[in-house]
């Protein structure tokens, strides 16, 4: 069963009286263009009108509700860290170099 003839079926049992003649085509293609037209505006009112009230949060400082942290968890740099860090990578590049001699590593620099 499509769903013209159960619709056709629905309406038949709620509308008891003559049956109201079909709209002609144009008429229907008017009908189309008006429901869309209609559509189409409330849409861009309510565009406006949420782009206005973002406008005015924005002006009044409201838009941004999450508090910005300074600091946080932040670790004081030391002399010591920032050592163990540049021997850190000495030591990466040494290895990386060790590879590379003996041929265990191609370097591929597309990738």
């Amino acid at each position: 069963m499509t769903l013209k003839i159960f619709f056709q079926a629905v309406l038949e049992k709620f509308h008891r009286g003559n049956a109201p003649a079909p709209m002609s085509r144009e008429a229907r293609v008017l009908t189309h263009w008006k429901i869309i037209v209609v559509i189409f505006l409330l849409a861009v009112v309510m565009v406006f009108i949420s782009s206005f009230f973002i406008y005015r949060d924005i002006n009044q400082g409201d838009f941004f509700p999450v508090e910005k942290k300074i600091g946080g968890n932040l670790a004081p740099v030391t002399a010591e860290l920032i050592s163990q860090t540049v021997s850190d990578f000495k030591t990466k590049s040494a290895t990386f170099n060790q590879l590379k001699k003996n041929g265990a590593v191609s370097v591929d620099p597309s990738r």
